[in-house]
């Protein structure tokens, strides 16, 4: 663990997100958002949390900023093929 580290702030949120509790999970978000706006692992998570709460439109906003970010990386790359598959998932919602 790196404590300085504001990914932490992402972990939080994840665990946050998982136990529906979605005010706490977006408090954190934004604190490690806020830290590192380009992270695509922050935007991902972020995209995770507004699918989670229905919110689809901030949703694939957020998933599309990782996209672009991860738009090179391996096709191996599970998280980058992931944001793809849930970009066309919510461009049909």
């Amino acid at each position: 663990m790196q404590p300085e580290s504001y990914s932490i702030y992402r972990w939080i949120a994840r665990c946050y997100r998982n136990l529906g509790e979605y005010n706490d999970a977006e408090d954190h978000l934004e604190l490690a958002i806020e830290d590192k706006p380009l992270s695509p692992k922050n935007n991902y998570e972020a995209g995770l949390l507004f699918m989670a709460t229905e919110d689809y439109e901030k949703a694939l906003e957020c998933f599309q900023k990782a996209n672009n970010i991860w738009i090179d990386a391996d096709e191996t790359y599970k998280p980058a093929q992931d944001v793809k598959r849930l970009i066309i998932e919510l461009s049909t919602v």
